[in-house]
C-alpha cells in the first residue's frame, strides 16, 4: 500500500501543479517528495526519484543548484540523476515588467511624434498622458491644439481646452484685433489667451491690451458683417455700471474652424444668468 501512497503523494506534489499551471518545481516540492521516498523503504529509490526528475525536466526548477542547495538535497537523499536534472533545468525568474510610462515620458514622446510629423501618434500619446494624469493641463492644451490644427475637430478641441482650463492651464490663439470703432484694416496682430477666470488679448503692434473677467463676459458671436471674410467674432462685455462693449477679433489664420473653436470655448466659459 505504501507504493501507491507514494505515487499519489508525488502526483499531488509534482504532477497536479503541472496540470493547473506551468510553474517551475520548487525546492520545497523536491524536498517533500524526497522525504516520502526515504520513508518508503520498499520502493526503488532510482525509479522513485525519476518521478521527481521527469517534471523537473518538463517544467524546470525555480532555484539554482548552489553548493549549499546541493548539499541539502543530497542530505535528503537526492541521487546524481535528479541533481543533474535540477542543474540543467534552472529557470530564472522572468524580469519584472517595465514600469508604465510616466506623464512626463508621454509628453516627451508626443513631442517627438510632432517633430516627426506624426500627429495621429501624438494625439494617441497625449490621450494616454491625460488618462495617466487627468490633472495635467499641458496634455489637454496640446490635445486641443492638435484637434484644431490637425484633426480640424472644433468640438474635440473645445473639450480639450476646457479640461486644460479646469486644471489651471490656458488656451492661446494668434488673432487680429480691431481697435475700438474700427475695422481690421490696421492688421493689429496679437494673441488671445483664455483662462478659467478671464480672457485677455493684446497687440504690441497697435498697443492694444485688454483683460475681461469671466463675470464680465456676456456673450460671443460670429460677425455677420465686420470682418466676416476673416471669420471674425465679437466678444460682448458688460461692466458693473451696466455699460456694454463689443470687442472684435478674428483668428489671424482667417480659419473658420479656429474661429468656431474660440467662440465655443468662450461660450462655455461665460457665466450664464
Amino acid at each position: 500500500m505504501k507504493r501507491p501512497l507514494l505515487l499519489v503523494c508525488c502526483l499531488l506534489l509534482i504532477g497536479l501543479p503541472l496540470l493547473t499551471q506551468p510553474a517551475p518545481v520548487t525546492k520545497d516540492q523536491v524536498l517533500k517528495v524526497l522525504s516520502l521516498v526515504r520513508l518508503d523503504k520498499s520502493s526503488d529509490p532510482v525509479k522513485a526519484q525519476e518521478r521527481v526528475a521527469s517534471p523537473v525536466r518538463q517544467r524546470g526548477v525555480n532555484f539554482e543548484l548552489t553548493p549549499e542547495v546541493e548539499a541539502e538535497l543530497k542530505d535528503a537523499g537526492a541521487l546524481d540523476d535528479l541533481l543533474t536534472a535540477i542543474r540543467l533545468n534552472y529557470r530564472p525568474p522572468a524580469p519584472p515588467p517595465p514600469p508604465p510610462p510616466s506623464y512626463e515620458d508621454l509628453l516627451r514622446r508626443a513631442l517627438e511624434s510632432i517633430r516627426a510629423q506624426d500627429a495621429e501618434g501624438a494625439i494617441r500619446t497625449l490621450q494616454e498622458a491625460a488618462r495617466v494624469n487627468p490633472a495635467g493641463a499641458e496634455a489637454h492644451e496640446q490635445l486641443g491644439s492638435l484637434h484644431l490644427l490637425h484633426s480640424r475637430n472644433s468640438a474635440a478641441a473645445v473639450q480639450s481646452f476646457l479640461s486644460a482650463l479646469q486644471n489651471g492651464g490656458s488656451a492661446q490663439f494668434r488673432v487680429l484685433i480691431a481697435p475700438e470703432g474700427e475695422n481690421f484694416q490696421a492688421r493689429c496682430e496679437g494673441t488671445l489667451r483664455v483662462q478659467a477666470t478671464n480672457v485677455e488679448w493684446q497687440s504690441a503692434v497697435c498697443r492694444i491690451q485688454a483683460r475681461l473677467g469671466r463675470d464680465n463676459l456676456l456673450g460671443v458671436h460670429a460677425n455677420r458683417y465686420l470682418g466676416a471674410h476673416l471669420h471674425a467674432f465679437g466678444i460682448l462685455a458688460r461692466y458693473a455700471d451696466q455699460r456694454r462693449t463689443v470687442y472684435n477679433l478674428a483668428p489671424r489664420s482667417g480659419d473658420e474652424t479656429e474661429a468656431k473653436t474660440i467662440i465655443g470655448l468662450l461660450e462655455q466659459l461665460r457665466v450664464r444668468p
